[in-house]
């Protein structure tokens, strides 16, 4: 498969199961810190190990069921959204967002200043907030809100 073939194919599986989160974890010793993740959970683990073996990242087993989820952060999972935006339709501006984390990011200070935490925290707000909303299908209704936003 060529390239565009494979960052294409892997766009769409993505858009449908994806999930790009930005994770908050206070650092007592300096700072909070903020990392990118993304992942796709699936019961296919061949077809997580074809993500693994074309995009890197790690495969884990979900053990209350038996699945799988393939996932990468930081600066992987921002090289992955990175290849494949331009292919995506729903979570594309998701991936908007996730993306300015890394290049709308100053020069690394330790502590991290407080206004560059707060740029970080208002990303990850507003990549949650987006997730709370689904658009049903034309058919069936209009935009409602998400009931268990669990998974997305």
């Amino acid at each position: 498969m060529n390239e565009d073939l494979i960052i294409a194919y892997t766009a769409g599986f993505f858009d449908g199961e994806g999930s790009i989160s930005i994770i908050a974890r206070n650092r007592d010793d300096w700072s909070t810190e903020h990392r990118l993740w993304v992942s796709i959970g699936q019961k296919d683990g061949a077809t997580l190990d074809w993500l693994k073996d074309n995009f890197g990242g790690s495969i884990y087993l979900v053990k209350r069921d038996g699945s799988f989820y393939w996932a990468v952060s930081n600066k992987n999972a921002y090289n992955f959204l990175k290849r494949i935006i331009d292919f995506l339709q729903y979570k594309k501006p998701q991936a908007e967002v996730a993306l300015k984390l890394y290049e709308e990011c100053p020069p690394q200070k330790r502590p991290i200043p407080k206004e560059e935490v707060l740029r970080r925290e208002g990303l990850r707000q507003q990549l949650k907030d987006m997730k709370k909303f689904v658009i049903k299908s034309q058919y069936v209704g209009s935009e409602s809100k998400r009931i268990d936003p669990k998974g997305m």
